[in-house]
């Protein structure tokens, strides 16, 4: 079961070109930053430290592959690198990229977990897409 979160927790990392962010699902839970959390110390620094990397990256550069993988094409979704975790993300409004789980890498094809991950990114990114565009993605919480 995941845990509720709140905005608080949302910025995994700031940098200065790129600020990288939990997906926030509607049942206010970040199920990467969940799986980020049952990681060894290795693997988290090894994604931090490619997180750190890919927010230093100025928009039009290319990322470096042993970092980042395009894992999707239209629309654009990456997967950073972390040991044999792959953390899906997508771009989104600004200049954030928007975290949205993890899957283990087996081998150099896709696996149907690899698969199933790519179709979740796709899906909270046209989750974040239609309630940011209606301004309640960061807005939870919040009396009316």
């Amino acid at each position: 079961m995941s845990k509720k979160r709140s905005a608080a927790e949302l910025t995994v990392h700031s940098g200065p070109h790129l600020t990288i962010e939990w997906y926030w699902n509607p049942r206010n839970e970040m199920p990467g930053l969940d799986s980020y959390l049952g990681l060894d110390e290795d693997t988290q620094a090894r994604f931090l430290a490619s997180i750190s990397l890919l927010s230093e990256t100025r928009r039009g550069e290319q990322v470096s592959t042993t970092l980042v993988k395009v894992e999707h094409k239209k629309p654009l979704i990456l997967a950073v690198k972390a040991i044999k975790s792959r953390f899906p993300c997508f771009h989104a409004t600004g200049a954030k990229i928007v975290i949205t789980g993890r899957y283990i890498k087996h081998g150099e094809k896709l696996d149907k977990r690899g698969e199933r991950a790519i179709r979740d990114a796709l899906a909270a990114r046209e989750d974040y897409l239609l309630r940011n565009n209606d301004g309640v993605y960061y807005r939870r919480g919040e009396k009316k």
